[in-house]
């Protein structure tokens, strides 16, 4: 007598295609009720890939085998895209006198948050007349249109307004005499 036992392929999902962006890691962890499983990239078994997660650092094209444990398998692609980074120099370290401004500017991307909450791509900084010396670190993180994302960041200290009196031994002065001050 035979006996025959069907066994249905294992469920899979994996999206099609995803952004990489260059010098990062995309985090893959499947749904699937699969029980083994194989990573390939480029048609190539990926060595020592055997979960159903997988951190891709390289784009190419990813294909997961599943399969349950009778192994019927069920195969997905994914579609890894690299994309770079935005570029973001705010310049080097910086001061200011009482009185001076200076504007950071970002540059051109799709979106800014400045540590301060601003998301314009400018912020201009008023060092005012204060009474004490401040430093300031002013970070901004930007994304591009690919959603990848720099950040960067300038220290700024302001100096404190130099109040002084001045005061001589005498209180008139006439031409050629001297004057301790």
């Amino acid at each position: 007598q035979l006996k025959i036992t069907l066994s249905s392929h294992p469920t899979l999902t994996l999206s099609k295609d995803s952004i990489l962006c260059d010098g990062s890691t995309l985090n893959n962890t499947v749904q699937t009720n699969g029980t083994r499983f194989i990573w390939r990239r480029n048609n190539v078994n990926i060595p020592n890939a055997t979960s159903n997660s997988y951190s891709v650092t390289l784009p190419g094209l990813y294909t997961l085998v599943s399969a349950n444990e009778v192994d019927c398998r069920t195969e997905k692609d994914l579609n890894v895209i690299l994309r770079p980074k935005p570029n973001i120099k705010l310049g080097s370290d910086t001061s200011l006198c009482p009185g001076q401004t200076l504007t950071l500017n970002a540059g051109i991307h799709s979106s800014y948050i400045w540590s301060n909450g601003t998301t314009n791509p400018t912020i201009n900084i008023n060092a005012g007349n204060p009474s004490t010396n401040s430093i300031t670190k002013y970070i901004v993180t930007v994304k591009n249109e690919f959603n990848c994302s720099s950040k960067d960041s300038v220290i700024v200290t302001v100096f404190a307004a130099v109040k002084a009196s001045i005061f001589a031994n005498v209180n008139s002065v006439c031409k050629g005499d001297s004057v301790v001050i």
